[in-house]
């Protein structure tokens, strides 16, 4: 493991910017999702499966160009975002597995909630709200604890990838 304060300046500087622009990324996904579906079991009902009056369900296509960039995208800014956290010394072992337990988890639940409460009916609603939160804790988490960090008190004899401190 390293220490990311350790690191030079630039790449400190690089790492934490886009971490701070994945997690602005994420409030705006977030936000997003909060005004399609009000983040309530109604809501995400009426959203993928229409309210039999005035909105239809949502067609296959819909879903599939959904998922489709949700399921190539999503693994690369968590595996890019949590990348600073699982090499950094200050977590441990133990800290980084529930973490990654948390994000991929919550990656594969809430995609798969979706088709779920779409096909299967608002039932599944719990997998949804479960799946959002595991990824919301296993993203941001490690986001904040890598940009801690980067920027916090430096170890004492550490040093950097590149061998000075």
């Amino acid at each position: 493991m390293i220490s990311l304060r350790a690191l030079p300046r630039p790449l400190r500087a690089s790492l934490s910017l886009f971490l701070v622009s994945a997690i602005l990324g994420f409030a705006v996904g977030l936000l997003l999702e909060f005004r399609r579906t009000g983040m309530s079991r109604s809501g995400l009902s009426t959203h993928l499966r229409g309210d039999g009056e005035f909105a239809p369900p949502m067609e296959l296509d819909t879903l599939l160009a959904i998922t489709h960039p949700h399921a190539a995208m999503v693994p690369l800014l968590l595996l890019a975002s949590s990348l600073p956290f699982l090499l950094g010394r200050r977590a441990s072992d133990r800290e980084k597995t529930l973490a990654v337990a948390a994000a991929w988890g919550g990656l594969f639940l809430s995609i798969g909630a979706h088709w779920l409460v779409r096909f299967h009916g608002p039932g599944w609603f719990p997998a949804y709200s479960a799946g959002g939160i595991l990824f919301t804790v296993g993203f941001l988490w490690p986001s904040l604890r890598a940009l801690q960090e980067l920027w916090g008190a430096r170890e004492a004899g550490a040093e950097s990838l590149f061998g000075r401190p």
